[in-house]
């Protein structure tokens, strides 16, 4: 079985990342795009070749049309089509602007450079790998960071980039001098907080949590943000383990998002702030997040990495991501690893708007993305749109704990996705040997379709209800 690993589609300079067995065996033939309604295939660079996996970047060409599907084929030296052993493998192109039939020139695939932290990039490699370090110091560049990603298998390090080389040029010459690893730049997501605004939506939950889950007992979250605020009321006597992964000399983001964010998911009832989908829950907090004088609060790719590795070493099968920004190769090939591990990765869809391109971690094909509406299931009017769209959820409005006490209206993708990463987790506790397919599956049956027929690109599947269980 071969799988193409990556967003939900493609632009011109992704990497096309294809894992499967037997690769190997057609070692030497050619990687060709069929071309909808042309005769001749576009060929296809490839920069990596081994027996389990397949690496090459979707070249920039005008003869590509965004919205089309188009195959990946093997051929052979004499121009003929491979049919065996590697099969057609599928993929969509996106989306381009009217006046766009490219993307933009930029190689990584974060293709946004200032979303990057400037003058660094990061390596991924498997555990088992040769030892990368000498080959990047020969090149130029200083190890500033290496760390082993235990329970993914992989082991990613943080690069310097000389003076003399551009981000661009730095990723390229990585990546072919290491055709093994996944490289790219160190990208920067942000926390998605939209305006302040009111609405709470009721998802058909009961108050009697004995009759979901006995409120969350035994059910374990994980949550990647910023820190909490532990004095308040709705989280100081609940189940919460808490690790930074901010270094002492850098600035903490304030603790207002993810204090929102926990609130709905394990809030304690009974202190005028909303009473938690599952209180009892246990709730895992990765602080990922610091405070930049000069504009939003930032996180890394390499330190988004590390903080989903540590929630892997706990096991936890949901966890909750409430931030977005570029695709990161480094970072989607982590989320990928976690994903197949059997973890649920739960997302913010963005607030950039309805002509934003897509934006990750949300955009991946590992990850669920959730938008939000209000209380008449209006769309929230800053909410990215796409076809990875996968689920609706209350996100406008909504009324949640605040730092220092009390709570405040909300309204955001990020205040959406807890609703679903709480009900991916009530149904694990009803059925813990539940794949994530079956899982998914049984939300999109439950979702009511509050858009066009079936899945579209607003709404998704539909708005999500709580578990049988769970409902009034």
């Amino acid at each position: 079985m071969h799988r193409l690993i990556g967003p939900q589609c493609f632009r011109p300079g992704d990497l096309l990342i294809i894992e499967g067995r037997g690769l190997d065996a057609a070692r030497g033939f050619s990687l060709e795009l069929e071309l909808p309604g042309d005769y001749r295939r576009l060929e296809i660079e490839v920069n990596t070749w081994q027996s389990s996996r397949l690496i090459a970047r979707l070249a920039d060409s005008s003869r590509l049309k965004g919205g089309h599907r188009y195959g990946l084929v093997l051929i052979d030296p004499h121009g003929r089509l491979v049919k065996g052993p590697v099969p057609v493998v599928e993929f969509e192109l996106c989306q381009l602007a009217a006046n766009q039939t490219t993307s933009p020139d930029l190689e990584p695939a974060s293709q946004n450079l200032n979303q990057a932290v400037p003058d660094e990039v990061t390596l991924l490699t498997g555990v088992q790998d040769s030892d990368p370090e000498g080959t990047v110091t020969a090149l130029g560049y200083g190890v500033a960071q290496r760390v082993e990603l235990a329970a993914l298998g992989q082991e990613i390090l943080r690069l310097s980039v000389p003076d003399s080389k551009t981000l661009t040029e730095a990723v390229s010459e990585l990546q072919t001098a290491l055709p093994n690893a996944i490289v790219d730049v160190n990208s920067l997501y942000e926390i998605q907080n939209g305006p302040r605004y009111y609405a709470k939506r009721a998802i058909n939950w009961t108050d009697d949590f004995l009759s979901c889950a006995q409120g969350g007992h035994g059910i374990r979250i994980g949550l990647i943000d910023s820190g909490l605020d532990l004095s308040h009321p709705a989280l100081s006597e609940q189940s919460i383990v808490q690790k930074s992964f901010i270094d002492r000399e850098q600035n903490p983001e304030g603790l207002d998002h993810a204090t929102g964010i926990a609130a709905l998911l394990i809030g304690r009832p009974g202190v005028g702030t909303p009473i938690g989908l599952l209180p009892a829950a246990r709730l895992y907090v990765a602080e990922v997040f610091e405070r930049d004088d000069d504009g939003p609060s930032k996180a890394s790719s390499f330190r988004l990495a590390i903080a989903l590795d540590w929630l892997a070493q706990e096991r936890l099968r949901v966890v909750n991501l409430s931030f977005a920004g570029p695709r990161n190769a480094v970072f989607s090939a982590s989320l990928a690893q976690a994903s197949r591990q059997g973890m649920v990765l739960v997302a913010a869809a963005g607030n950039f708007g309805a002509d934003a391109p897509p934006a990750f971690p949300a955009a991946e094909k590992s990850v669920l993305a959730v938008t939000a509406v209000d209380s008449r299931n209006r769309l929230y009017t800053k909410a990215n749109q796409g076809s990875h769209i996968e689920f609706t959820a209350p996100g406008v409005d909504v009324w949640t704990a605040k730092t220092g006490g009390g709570g405040a209206y909300r309204s955001g993708t990020s205040f959406a996705a807890p609703y679903v990463a709480a009900i991916v987790a009530a149904e694990l506790s009803l059925n813990p040997r539940q794949s994530n397919g079956l899982i998914v599956e049984g939300i999109r049956r439950s979702a009511r379709d509050i858009g066009n027929d079936g899945r579209d690109t607003k709404f998704g599947w539909g708005l999500v209800r709580a578990p049988k269980p769970c409902r009034d």
